[in-house]
């Protein structure tokens, strides 16, 4: 499918009938650049759990920094990719309406430089944060974190961000402004019978890190109540 204007997803019905469709080709090469990091909860004895502790929102997680080369091509246009970026991958049953909203961050300045910035909020308050500072092939891993977002348009798009993010080994800041954008959305009765709207919104983002430059992705998860991002309300500065 061919859009002219991406925030057409935010009805996708109508999007998927009204816009044209072309052929694609996706062919790249991964090279991993950091260690994988995730998986499945276990035990201390690392036997499996007996308990699903997920809530519902995926039963293991893993995520990586990576190079990438090859081409895209739609209908008769190509264009060649040579850069970086991030491959996650979750799996088990997933419900997108048991967080109440999240933010996760993703980012390359290159093969050396890069990080993973997420927070995971539920609707009672609780707060879940984590993620990763790359530097030079090894991890640092995020104890706290703050997003702090301008908004655009009537049904508030995340526009501009800014992340600070702490490891044991020091803090750092993250700005980053959002080139393009595309809302996915996901809906969901409950036994009683409410329409549950839940919006994921991916901003394609040049972010700033470190003095230097790079690009990555800022995926913005909210349910949608009377309109408007639950999040939108809810950011917090670093405490």
């Amino acid at each position: 499918m061919i859009l002219e204007d991406p925030l057409q997803m935010a009805n996708p019905r109508k999007a998927f009938t009204e816009n044209p469709w072309t052929d694609c080709r996706v062919e790249w090469t991964h090279s991993g650049v950091s260690p994988m990091y995730g998986g499945e909860p276990v035990n201390d004895d690392g036997s499996p759990l007996t308990e699903d502790i997920s809530g519902g929102f995926a039963k293991g997680h893993y995520e990586q920094h990576m190079a990438v080369r090859g081409s895209i091509s739609v209908g008769e246009e190509e264009w060649s990719v040579d850069g970086f970026g991030l491959r996650d991958h979750s799996w088990g049953p997933r419900f997108w309406q048991v967080p109440w909203w999240y933010r996760w961050l993703t980012g390359n300045c290159g093969a050396d430089s890069g990080f993973v910035v997420s927070i995971v909020a539920r609707k009672d308050g609780g707060r879940h944060m984590g993620g990763m500072i790359l530097r030079d092939g090894e991890y640092e891993h995020i104890r706290k974190c703050a997003i702090t977002t301008e908004w655009e348009g009537d049904d508030a798009y995340h526009h501009t961000i800014h992340a600070t993010a702490e490891t044991d080994v020091g803090s750092y800041e993250i700005s980053g402004k959002v080139m393009n954008l595309i809302p996915l959305r996901n809906r969901r009765k409950t036994d009683d019978g409410e329409q549950l709207v839940t919006r994921i919104s991916e901003g394609m983002t040049e972010w700033t890190f470190e003095g230097r430059t790079g690009y990555g992705l800022s995926e913005y998860l909210d349910q949608i109540v009377d309109g408007k991002p639950v999040g939108a309300a809810e950011e917090q500065p670093l405490a």
